[in-house]
């Protein structure tokens, strides 16, 4: 009877030990499955990123732009210049002003390009331009050199034509109303004035200039020319 009650009691403490068991298995189990209450940042964004230097999830991202505050840079245009008139047939002097030749001052008074009738008029023997047209350069000299001088042998007037080609006043066979030769001879600060003829076609008024130089010099840079046209 004995030996029955202690094989119940330890039958008894067996189950009891089994139940512990199960209980402390069931209790971890149970643990293990209930979620935890911290909030998981990735899970919280939809692409499961995260902000970065430990922003605040779905914080707008800022990026500096570079500064536009610096004024436009403006160039101005550099200012036109026109060389002076210096008597070089590129430039030329206008008329009515006057330049040295030589021994003289000489000035370009006036240019009649079409001076046809003019001429005509001057003496009833002088015939019609052999080129298309008579035209006429009024001339103003003053000596001042040492001796004496005779304007129509020491200054050379000729007209340049816009043709690119030369017309001397002896080219002209008519006889104008003031003629070079009739100018006297003179002493220092003597002056006269004359006229001289070129006979020339129309195309080469345009452009044209008319030029003085010593008559006794192969040197063309003592050249001085006045606009014509």
């Amino acid at each position: 009877m004995m030996r029955i009650r202690c094989l119940g009691a330890l039958v008894a403490l067996t189950a009891l030990l089994a139940g512990c068991a199960t209980t402390e298995d069931s209790a971890e189990t149970v643990r293990t499955d209930v979620p935890s209450s911290r909030p998981d940042p990735a899970a919280s964004r939809p692409d499961g990123s995260t902000d970065e230097a430990g922003g605040e999830p779905g914080s707008p991202s800022t990026t500096e732009e570079p500064s536009t505050t610096g004024e436009a840079t403006t160039t101005e245009a550099a200012p036109t210049t026109t060389a002076e008139p210096d008597g070089s047939a590129g430039h030329p002097l206008p008329i009515g002003t006057p330049a040295r030749i030589g021994d003289y001052s000489v000035t370009l008074t006036a240019v009649r390009l079409d001076a046809t009738a003019e001429v005509k008029g001057a003496n009833s023997f002088n015939p019609d331009p052999t080129n298309g047209q008579y035209a006429l350069a009024s001339v103003a000299v003053v000596y001042e050199g040492a001796e004496e001088g005779t304007p129509s042998f020491d200054v050379s007037i000729v007209l340049q034509g816009g043709d690119a080609r030369q017309y001397e006043t002896f080219q002209c066979g008519a006889v104008v109303a003031r003629p070079s030769y009739d100018a006297p001879v003179l002493t220092n600060g003597g002056a006269a004035e004359y006229d001289v003829c070129f006979d020339l076609p129309a195309a080469a008024t345009a452009g044209a200039t008319v030029f003085a130089e010593d008559q006794f010099t192969f040197d063309d840079s003592s050249r001085v020319y006045w606009a014509a046209a």
